[in-house]
């Protein structure tokens, strides 16, 4: 009885389980089936999600190629508009530029207006035109001075065009100024008498060489038509002769008239030292043709005659500069030679028999002293004729022979001749003791004898022949023949003369009529 209850109750305790089990599988089938649906709804959810976040992928890539695009064209536009200032800033500069330079030319030409205009008042003959222009002159400064402030305030390409255009107003009024200061002009040459020229010449006839430099060297070239024999500088004119440009009209001390009058010059150039060219000053203007007779004795008449010949020609400007420029090479040279201890005593001979030589109160004295040395002649005025006796009591330290063209002579046969000349009285000179005799021929003659451009660069030379302890060198390694090809003239050691020329000192007035 018992086994069978136990059996039973194993069966029913079986059952209880099997139930149990059962439950707890159904509960379990409910929990799975549960989470399953829950697991489908998340697929389900992040097919959305995923979805979405695609679509949001795709738009925000099609978001940032139309950002990149505009930026692009941002980015462009922005270079367009930097690259447009750099370029409107580059024009502006350089419009300033331009207008700035424009008006300090203009300033130039202005303050140039009135040098000249104060050279001008010695023409008395003109003094009320030349007052007259001096209310212009002043006008003229006035209206620049306002310009000027106008630019200096200017910051737009508008304003700088407009202070351009009132730049280019007065630059025209500058020109008509300095047409009504040309000609006609009334000049009073070497001789103290008044020569009226009309209008710029235009057919000019130089009667001597030192004329013909100084046309050429104040830019008158174009106007030149005849030059005497000896006019060979610059190189242009020999072949100006050479090819017709020029015509020859003989000797400049005895010109061939006729010749001169067949060119109908408007404008004839001669000295007032030679004779002849006072007759034929008299004969043109028979003819209506104006002749001016240079001054030529002093180193000042060189300057004088530089101002006279740019006045007369239209050229005062360029001689203003050039007589500035010579006078601050010869003050640097003379200070140059002021440095040596003794000044040799010096005889300039400029002919050799019989013997001529050079005294006071000519351009060729003036370069000597410049040079340090001292002229042993200097007690006679211009060039005069001594005997040998005079020579050999002088006692010259150095002796300078301008001999002319080359091949002509050598300095030996003059050291020979000057010895026959003095006989045994040369024993007692010392430039001929010590072998000090310098013959200068060419190029280097024609410097030293023509009151011309040239003079520093004459002054120079005789700084080289009187002083070589200046340049490094000793009286021996110089040699007695001075030509270019025998000895080349060494670099002296002279301030440079950089400055513009922006008010021209009043010595520069002198002389000019």
């Amino acid at each position: 009885m018992r086994g069978v209850a136990a059996q039973w109750l194993a069966l029913a305790v079986l059952a209880l389980i099997v139930v149990g089990v059962g439950i707890y599988s159904y509960q379990l089938s409910e929990q799975l089936n549960s989470v399953r649906s829950e697991v489908v709804s998340s697929h389900e959810e992040l097919a959305r999600v995923e979805s979405a976040v695609a679509n949001i992928s795709r738009a925000i890539e099609g978001l940032s190629k139309t950002i990149a695009s505009e930026l692009g064209k941002v980015s462009s536009r922005l270079e367009e508009v930097s690259g447009g200032y750099e370029k409107h800033s580059r024009e502006i500069a350089e419009l300033r530029r331009e207008v700035t330079s424009l008006a300090k030319e203009l300033r130039s030409s202005v303050q140039q207006l009135r040098t000249e205009l104060e050279l001008l008042k010695r023409e008395a003959a003109r003094s009320s035109e030349l007052a007259e222009l001096a209310k212009r002159i002043e006008a003229l400064e006035n209206r620049l001075g306002s310009v000027e402030e106008r630019l200096s305030k200017a910051a737009t390409a508008g304003e700088l065009s407009e202070v351009r255009e009132s730049l280019a107003e007065l630059s025209r009024a500058v020109r008509e100024v300095e047409e009504l200061m040309r000609f006609p002009t009334t000049i009073v040459d070497a001789t103290g008498s008044p020569v009226v020229i009309p209008s710029e010449p235009r057919r000019i006839v130089s009667l001597m060489p030192s004329a013909t430099e100084i046309l050429f060297a104040v830019g008158a070239e174009g106007q030149v038509v005849g030059v005497d024999s000896y006019s060979n500088y610059p190189p242009e004119v020999v072949e100006m002769r050479r090819n017709g440009t020029l015509v020859d009209i003989g000797s400049g001390w005895y010109p061939n008239v006729e010749k001169i009058l067949s060119l109908n010059p408007d404008l004839v150039l001669g000295v007032e030292s030679v004779v002849s060219h006072r007759t034929v000053k008299e004969i043109l203007s028979r003819y209506g043709i104006p002749m001016i007779l240079l001054p030529d004795r002093t180193l000042e008449d060189v300057y004088t005659s530089i101002l006279i010949v740019g006045r007369a020609t239209g050229h005062l400007r360029r001689a203003i500069e050039l007589v500035a420029k010579l006078r601050s090479d010869v003050a640097s040279l003379r200070a140059l030679a002021s440095q040596v201890r003794e000044r040799p005593r010096v005889a300039l001979i400029v002919w050799l028999t019989p013997l001529w030589v050079t005294g006071n109160g000519t351009w060729m004295h003036d370069m000597l002293i410049m040079a340090g040395g001292v002229n042993v002649f200097s007690n006679v005025s211009g060039w005069k004729m001594v005997g040998p006796e005079a020579l050999a009591a002088a006692r010259p330290d150095v002796i300078v022979f301008t001999a002319g063209p080359p091949g002509r002579t050598n300095c030996s046969t003059v050291i020979k001749t000057l010895k026959q000349l003095l006989g045994d009285a040369w024993r007692s000179v010392p430039a001929l003791i010590n072998n000090r005799v310098y013959c200068v021929y060419g190029e280097y003659n024609d410097m030293l004898v023509r009151p011309s451009p040239r003079v520093a660069k004459a002054i120079e030379l005789l700084i080289a022949l009187l002083h070589p302890e200046l340049l490094g060198l000793k009286p021996a390694e110089i040699p007695n023949d001075i030509m270019p090809s025998t000895f080349r003239l060494p670099p002296i050691p002279t301030p440079s003369v950089g400055q513009e020329i922006a008010a021209i000192p009043m010595p520069l007035a002198r002389g000019l009529p």
